[in-house]
């Protein structure tokens, strides 16, 4: 819910038809990198990256980062946002940098790619999850091959039609040689 134009309380997720029933809007979510860069595909090592995850309706959301390393890692929820409920149309900040001490830092890794997801379910699905995939937030996710086959199991858990996801992939870049040069200098004087 919230106020509408008219001052009056609004639906939100949902439109009206006219005879009192109810259309459901389509399931999605809007994963956005939040980066000032023209170029958000690709990121110099080293690079703190900032992306959003909005939802069109209130719904369980996951998110995971798939590191240069091939480490599949659980970010949304965690120790500062333990709930996986989430309204609808509210940015979910990954990581939230509007707190002093966000949970996590999303920083781009040496060489390679790497590859953010957000998964948003009707249900929670931890419950019907395998127990290898219900890890605590941060923590390295043992036996899944790929960012796919995680989502493969969201499918199994709740079905394709009770779920939206999205994944976005960025390209690692060689950090620049003069920015190297400037963090060492100013690494061996600290």
């Amino acid at each position: 819910m919230a106020v509408g134009e008219d001052g009056q309380l609004a639906r939100v997720g949902w439109a009206e038809l006219s005879a009192g029933q109810t259309k459901i809007e389509p399931f999605t979510i809007d994963l956005q990198i939040e980066n000032t860069s023209r170029d958000r595909t690709a990121f110099e090592a080293g690079t703190h990256i900032f992306a959003s995850a909005t939802i069109s309706r209130a719904a369980h959301l996951f998110c995971y980062i798939n590191d240069a390393n091939g480490n599949i890692v659980k970010i949304q929820p965690n120790m500062l946002s333990p709930e996986s409920l989430v309204s609808a149309n509210q940015a979910i900040r990954l990581p939230d940098w509007m707190v002093p001490y966000p949970a996590f830092v999303l920083t781009a890794g040496a060489k390679g790619s790497e590859a953010l997801m957000c998964v948003a379910t009707n249900e929670d699905p931890m419950l019907k999850m395998p127990p290898e995939l219900n890890v605590p937030a941060l923590t390295r996710m043992q036996g899944v091959a790929s960012l796919q086959a995680l989502r493969e199991q969201f499918e199994a858990a709740v079905g394709a039609g009770n779920m939206a996801a999205q994944t976005l992939e960025w390209r690692i870049l060689p950090a620049r040689p003069a920015a190297a040069a400037a963090a060492g200098k100013n690494g061996a004087a600290q």
